[in-house]
Formats: C-alpha cells, structure tokens, sequence
C-alpha cells in the first residue's frame, strides 16, 4: 500500500524535447510560403541581385497586390525606379499568377 502511494506521488518528469517548437516553425514556414505563393524565387531571378538581397516578399494577395518588404528607404526608392523602368513588365512576364499592383514596405 505505502508503495503503490509513493508511485502516485512522484513528481511527472517534465518534457523537455522540442518537438513542438520545430512542428509550429514548420506550420509558419508553410503558412509563409502559401502566403508568397512561390513568388520569392521568381523575385530572385528577376530583380536585381542588389535589390533582391536588401528586399523580401512578405505576400502575393488574391487580387494580386504583391507587398515587398525593403531593408531601408533607399532600397525601397531604387525598387521603385527599377518598376518604373520595365521591372513590373518583367515581373509580369515571369509570375504565372497575375499581378496587379506592387505595394512597397
């Protein structure tokens, strides 16, 4: 009797893997890359490798706004002018989803 008590009484060893910190960074990345649609490595191959490193896409909309995320506002304004000048036609050109606007962050 007194040792069946003893074995209720043990303290639960406490878990320590991180199983469920890895399987909630998977579901984000998924979730991250569901959100961009793919569209990260056709923004790598077309803008300009300069840009491309100081700049992320944080979402392609459904109504296909694509938000670009910049490093600083410099890099926001050389993003910019490379749009004006031909980059939002190549961008076009390389996505198969359709995009509408380019908003810059």
């Amino acid at each position: 009797m007194l040792e069946r008590l003893r074995g209720w009484r043990v303290p639960a060893v406490p878990d320590r893997s991180i199983g469920d910190e890895i399987s909630q960074l998977v579901r984000e990345v998924k979730q991250k890359t569901e959100a961009v649609g793919g569209f990260d490595s056709v923004w790598v191959k077309v803008a300009p490798q300069a840009l491309a490193a100081k700049s992320r896409i944080d979402r392609l909309t459904k109504g296909g706004d694509l938000h670009v995320v910049a490093e600083d506002a410099a890099t926001r304004y050389a993003i910019d002018l490379w749009l004006r000048s031909g980059g939002l036609a190549q961008l076009r050109a390389e996505s198969s989803r359709g995009i509408r606007a380019i908003k810059l962050k």
